[in-house]
C-alpha cells in the first residue's frame, strides 16, 4: 500500500464539525485517499457519531495523544493516539492539506 496520501485533514476545532463531515464524505465518494489527525479540543469529534461513519474510509486517523489527555481524560479514545510526530509524518505524505 502506497503511503501517499491525497488529502490531509489537520483538525483543531470542534465547530468544524459540519464541514469536516461534509469533507470527509465528498473524499469518500471521490476515492480520495484521505488522513485526519485531530488535536486540541477537537479530540472530542473522536466520538462523534456523525465522524465515525466517515472514518471507514480513511487512510489514517489519529488523535492527539497529549490533548485527549487534556480535553477527555476519563474517556477512552475510540481511534488510534498518536503525537505531534504523527501528524508531521502526516503532513509528510500528504499532496494537499486542509486544516480546519
Amino acid at each position: 500500500m502506497s503511503r501517499q496520501i491525497d488529502l490531509m485533514f489537520h483538525v483543531t476545532s470542534p465547530a468544524s464539525l459540519n464541514i469536516l463531515v461534509g469533507l470527509c464524505g465528498a473524499a469518500q465518494r471521490n476515492g480520495c485517499r484521505w488522513a485526519m489527525f485531530l488535536t486540541n479540543d477537537a479530540v472530542t469529534l473522536a466520538s462523534e457519531p456523525r465522524i465515525q461513519s466517515v472514518l471507514q474510509s480513511a487512510m489514517s486517523v489519529v488523535v492527539c495523544e497529549s490533548s485527549w489527555e487534556r480535553f477527555a481524560p476519563k474517556q477512552v479514545c475510540p481511534i488510534e493516539m498518536g503525537s505531534q510526530t504523527s501528524n508531521s509524518e502526516m503532513i509528510g505524505f500528504a499532496r494537499h492539506v486542509v486544516s480546519l
